[in-house]
């Protein structure tokens, strides 16, 4: 029997890196997990070339130290090290490795043929910009070893968006077994005591006092974060430029740089006002980054950045490059900087005047703490690493493509393209890609209460030509049925094991829910959904009558399902709150996948907009009541009324929603009142995007929503937004590129829409977090819903 088939009472992992130091990035976060793991009744074991013993026997006893030969290149000793391990494992067998990267990636990549699980949690390859020469062929081999390998291990964990969509993604070749799984901050504040011996701790209290005399005097202290190293990407010596520029602005600063056990060269100018910080325990560091007003980093590249992590966790404020991870990592995309003026600039700031009202108002720091937690991370680490070994699960076989129906009943007929519909189309072509997939797009004949093939054409068509196309609307027209579904079903891959799939990925409103789940169960399918809102139960006034009546039918379908992958944290909490109070269970296997931002095929905008004569608003969004269309436009005539000197236009776009007819006739009659008011009713992606690069900002008005796909698909054309300051709405604004107001008050919105106008440091700021923001795309999006219906 495999040993992923057997029952584990007690599993055993081994943590494999190549070196295990102190303070070291990916050294640090693997002792965490093999913490946690322990904790948790897993049996940990090491496997390394070089280590701390002290710290890793207070874990396990069980370490092996893997000496390398002289003489290996970077490839002979990746192969060395998994021989020795494939010849421990004899004696001492593992049910999953872990790894942090070379040298064992060869065996991870093999470990699968030992009947042993691995996963690579990937901190990314160094870029090989300002790399000496000498050392240049070693780190173009690493990354030859690291592609070579890659595609072979179960499971890939990157540790921040850019790292999967820069390396993880391309190395491995695909999204295929990857999940992005942030980092916390928290770590020095969840280490026990550190043991330091008398000489340590007399050296550590003999610094904090000369930094206390400092700051005594005046001085501010700044923490150049990271170990500083003369030459790379890391870009230590760019903070005595800065120092050199904040002090000439005439301020006291003093620099402190960390160097280990290490000298740094200091220029001769500032040899006063630089102190070099020797190795220091995680409480000394802590009690290091209390005492400083800022945090400096001028790496140039970085796969997550713990130091600004640690630093932010402690409500202290940190300067970064608008690179790698930082606009993820980064607590406000103020203290993002595009270049080394800036960086300096905002120092001043930062230490003359603190950290701005816009980023303490919005509580920046506290949502930090919420967000990067060493809890959520180790959770998530622990349920993809165990997850093979649960005693009821059997060994994944990835032999034979599944089949998939996708219900796509209302996307092909409904000529709109907003919302679920939206949602609909774009998934259905990300996950056309994925060749492990038979994938069959179906409709509901609610006739006969059974599905039937959507057109003439299967699989091979679509999976050539869906792409990033929207096929749907090109086979709207062609039901034709020449072969019964059932035909094509029964002809999946002979090889797949696995059930098929029903995958419900828009709204059924017409009471056949159950009647669908049912169906899929009498062929010996699963079912998944897609889930939106709980609109028709807690906004009832805003949705019509029919659709609340047909709701609670929709529900009950939910509940037969299998899985539901909701898209929205708050619509998750809202379903499970409802269905709480009902006494009603939902399926266990439920989660939220966020919705991306990506609009259409449009690449992401990159420049804010320029400034115009007239200032160009757009509400792209279904003209229905809970959208809020009505007050919105009674705001824009306040405000025309109040400020006629103002040059503006707003343009609305969207169809008009069944059973609003008077609501569109308001708005036609608004429309033919004043030639500043156009809805262009649906248009083509083409001719929005056109719109969005008139645009100077957005707004979208709707009080209640699922998601509010609009606010982020304007951030992705590079507009902020005017929003609801409440709701969902509120979660999307939270990170940035947003301006939140009251949508129920006409007066607020007038101030507003008024103050985005006219307020140019306002629209600066949001333009600014607007093109730093972290998006994902549609790929990413389609790459996770594939994970799971991979896994289902």
């Amino acid at each position: 029997m495999s040993p992923n088939a057997r029952l584990i009472a007690k599993p055993r992992v081994l943590i494999a890196n190549e070196r295990f130091l102190a303070r070291f990035g990916v050294d640090r976060i693997l002792v965490l997990l093999a913490e946690h793991l322990v904790a948790n009744g897993v049996e940990v074991s090491f496997a390394c070339c070089r280590c701390d013993r002290a710290v890793l026997e207070r874990i396990s006893d069980n370490i092996l130290e893997i000496p390398l030969p002289e003489g290996l290149d970077v490839a002979g000793a990746d192969a060395h090290v998994a021989q020795q391990l494939l010849a421990a494992w004899i004696e001492a067998p593992v049910d999953t490795i872990v790894t942090g990267g070379w040298p064992f990636f060869g065996i991870a990549a093999r470990a699968s043929a030992a009947g042993v699980a691995s996963h690579f949690i990937d901190a990314g390859a160094v870029p090989h910009d300002g790399i000496p020469d000498e050392a240049l062929p070693v780190q173009q081999e690493l990354r030859r070893l690291r592609q070579g390998t890659l595609p072979a291990i179960n499971t890939i964990l990157p540790i921040s968006r850019f790292i999967r969509e820069s390396q993880t993604e391309p190395d491995r070749g695909g999204g295929h077994g990857v999940r992005t799984v942030l980092l916390g901050g928290d770590h020095m504040a969840r280490s026990p005591a550190e043991a330091r011996d008398s000489q340590q701790a007399e050296s550590e209290a003999k610094l904090l006092a000369k930094l206390d005399a400092h700051s005594a005097a005046g001085t501010q202290l700044i923490l150049a974060l990271g170990r500083a190293e003369p030459t790379g990407y890391k870009n230590a010596p760019a903070t005595f430029e800065v120092l050199r520029d904040v002090r000439a602005a005439g301020l006291d600063a003093h620099l402190l740089l960390l160097v280990g056990p290490d000298t740094f060269p200091v220029p001769n100018d500032l040899s006063d006002v630089v102190t070099l910080l020797p190795t220091i325990s995680d409480p000394g560091l802590q009690a290091v980054m209390e005492r400083c007003a800022l945090g400096l980093s001028p790496s140039l590249w970085e796969g997550f950045n713990l130091p600004i992590a640690e630093m932010q966790w402690l409500d202290r404020p940190v300067l970064a490059f608008s690179i790698g991870a930082h606009p993820e990592v980064i607590a406000d995309p103020w203290f993002l900087c595009q270049s080394q003026a800036e960086m300096v600039r905002k120092a001043v700031s930062l230490l003359t005047d603190g950290v701005p009202e816009t980023v303490t108002a919005l509580q920046r720091f506290a949502q930090f703490r919420e967000r990067f937690t060493w809890a959520a991370t180790l959770a998530q680490w622990t349920h993809a690493i165990l997850k093979p070994l649960h005693a009821h699960q059997q060994p994944e076989r990835e032999v034979g493509r599944r089949l998939v129906l996708m219900d796509v009943s209302n996307s092909a007929r409904d000529p709109a393209n907003s919302g679920v519909i939206r949602v609909t189309r774009r998934l259905a072509a990300q996950l056309a890609e994925y060749v492990e997939f038979d994938l069959l797009f179906v409709r509901w004949n609610e006739q006969e209460s059974r599905y039937e093939r959507l057109s003439g054409y299967n699989y091979p068509f679509l999976s050539s030509n869906a792409g990033p196309r929207d096929w749907i609307g090109l086979t709207a027209d062609t039901f034709g049925d020449p072969a019964p579904l059932s035909r094509l079903t029964g002809a999946g891959d002979p090889h797949s094991t696995r059930d098929p799939i029903l995958f419900l990925s828009e709204v059924i409103l017409d009471g056949t829910g159950p009647a669908r789940v049912a169906w899929a169960r009498a062929q010996g399918y699963r079912a998944a959904f897609l889930f939106y809102d709980m609109l028709p139960v807690y906004e009832a006034r805003y949705v019509d009558g029919a659709v609340a009546a047909a709701f609670p039918a929709y529900l009950a379908a939910l509940r037969a399902a299998d899985a539901l992958y909701a898209i929205s944290g708050f619509s998750l909490s809202e379903c499970e709150r409802w269905h709480r109070e009902a006494g009603e269970v939902l399926p266990e296997r439920r989660e939220t996948i966020w919705l991306p931002a990506q609009f259409g095929d449009h690449p992401r905008v990159r420049t804010a907009p320029e400034p115009s004569e007239t200032v160009e608003i757009l509400c792209v969004s279904t003209i229905e009541p809970r959208k809020n269309h009505r007050l919105l436009i009674e705001a824009f005539q306040t405000l025309r009324r109040r400020r006629p000197d103002l040059s503006v236009r707003l343009n609305l776009v969207g169809n008009s929603y069944g059973g609003a007819e008077g609501l569109a006739d308001w708005v036609r009659l608004a429309q033919r009142a004043d030639d500043r008011l156009v809805w262009h009713g649906i248009l083509t992606d083409e001719a929005i995007a056109a719109l969005y690069a008139r645009a100077s900002f957005t707004v979208y008005p709707s009080l209640a929503e699922g998601f509010g796909l609009p606010i982020m698909e304007s951030l992705w054309m590079g507009r902020p937004c005017l929003c609801h300051e409440g709701g969902v709405m509120a979660e999307l604004a939270e990170t940035g590129g947003c301006l939140t107001v009251n949508m129920a008050s006409v007066s607020e919105v007038t101030a507003a829409l008024e103050q985005m106008i006219v307020n140019a440091d306002l629209r600066d700021v949001l333009n600014r977090q607007v093109l730093t923001r972290a998006i994902d795309t549609w790929a990413t999006y389609g790459a996770a819903i594939a994970d799971r219906l991979r896994e289902l």
